[in-house]
């Protein structure tokens, strides 16, 4: 039922807000070297300051 919502531009507002974001900034919050700090402490890789792909995969999806 979820895909046949999207499907039809019927998502909830939540999503429609994390969409923009996305679009807008390529992420759907601020990643800053604080957080990349954090992350390297435990051994996570750090994360970039754009997502292209999510960028790219939304543009296609809209098409």
């Amino acid at each position: 039922l979820k895909n046949l919502a999207t499907h039809e531009d019927n998502t909830p507002l939540g999503v429609s807000t994390q969409e923009k974001l996305l679009m807008d900034q390529g992420k759907i919050y601020i990643i800053d070297e604080f957080d990349n700090k954090k992350r390297a402490k435990v051994g996570l890789p750090s994360l970039p300051e754009m997502a292209e792909e999510a960028k790219r995969l939304l543009k296609q999806r809209q098409k």
